[in-house]
């Protein structure tokens, strides 16, 4: 490459020494004819003391060369193009193309960086989102229970309560049983009532009486209180539809005086509601009974 550099420097050289050694050259060919004229000239002037005399020119004298044409300068050679800048340039190109390729490198880097902070971004945003509708969740999962014991406690509160007043009731229905019998005991020994006699007979007598048995003598008892028993003999039996609680839903006559059946339906729908019992049993033996109005009998 340094060769090449300096072909045009050493054709330049050449050419300006070749126009020196010409110049040179035509100096010294003129330099040389004045010589030659002044040598000729200065005998001449020694001989012309009397009469000066023109000499003849010189057949022999040389002509006086021509002065040769003047040499035109040289086209200069095109320099040929420089390799080196042009590989200069196309390193340059090529460096410009790697650093824009290393800029769309580093961008593409960042906006996957970019892609990567936020797709983190929202994953931690989701486990956050999850993790605080968990804790909703736990949360009212606790809720739940809580309100769910609080429920149980409260049912099972009432429920105590509930036999706690049923066992009171109880306790308030065989106090009365019992207040009802020693009434009946008292008002048997005022009227000596054969009816009544022979009911508590069996009491008196440590009979061994049903539940159902019992709250018949009851029901007999209440009824007979309240019935205004006619002047004139006769009897009645009448049917008794009674609900829970010993209310009476219906009467019905089923045989017997007409006038001891009315004043008996009077005297039923007086002791309403009847003696009952909580036992569902018990109750239920007691929805339909047959109640016998007669005077003459002990039994009803």
């Amino acid at each position: 490459m340094a060769n090449k550099n300096l072909t045009p420097i050493i054709i330049s050289v050449i050419i300006h020494v070749a126009i020196i050694g010409i110049l040179v050259w035509n100096f010294n060919w003129f330099d040389s004819e004045q010589q030659s004229t002044q040598y000729v000239d200065a005998p001449v002037q020694a001989k012309l003391v009397t009469a000066p005399v023109r000499p003849k020119p010189d057949a022999n004298k040389p002509k006086p060369r021509p002065q040769p044409p003047k040499e035109q300068p040289k086209e200069q050679p095109k320099e040929e193009p420089n390799k080196e800048a042009e590989q200069q340039k196309q390193l340059e190109r090529e460096q410009e193309i790697a650093r824009e390729k290393e800029i769309e490198k580093q961008q593409e880097a960042e906006k996957l960086k970019q892609q990567e902070q936020k797709r983190l971004e929202l994953e931690k945003q989701k486990q956050e989102q999850q993790k605080k509708e968990q804790l909703e969740k736990e949360k009212q999962e606790k809720e739940r229970l809580a309100e769910e014991k609080r429920k149980q406690e409260e049912a099972e509160k009432k429920r105590k309560a509930e036999e706690d007043r049923k066992r009171k009731e109880r306790e308030e229905a065989e106090r009365k049983r019992q207040q009802e019998i020693k009434r009946l005991e008292q008002e048997m020994a005022a009227q000596e009532d054969e009816f009544f006699e022979a009911e508590l007979d069996s009491v008196r007598q440590g009979q061994i009486l049903s539940e159902v048995e019992k709250i018949k003598i009851l029901i007999a008892a209440k009824i007979i209180r309240n019935w205004d028993l006619p002047a004139h003999e006769g009897r009645c039996v009448i049917k008794i539809k009674t609900a829970p609680g010993g209310v009476v839903l219906d009467t019905q006559a089923i045989s017997g005086d007409s006038e001891y059946c009315r004043t008996g339906e009077i005297a039923i729908n007086r002791a309403d509601p009847l003696p009952s019992s909580d036992n569902p049993k018990v109750a239920d033996e007691l929805r339909e009974i047959e109640f016998t109005f007669d005077p003459s009998k002990k039994n009803r």
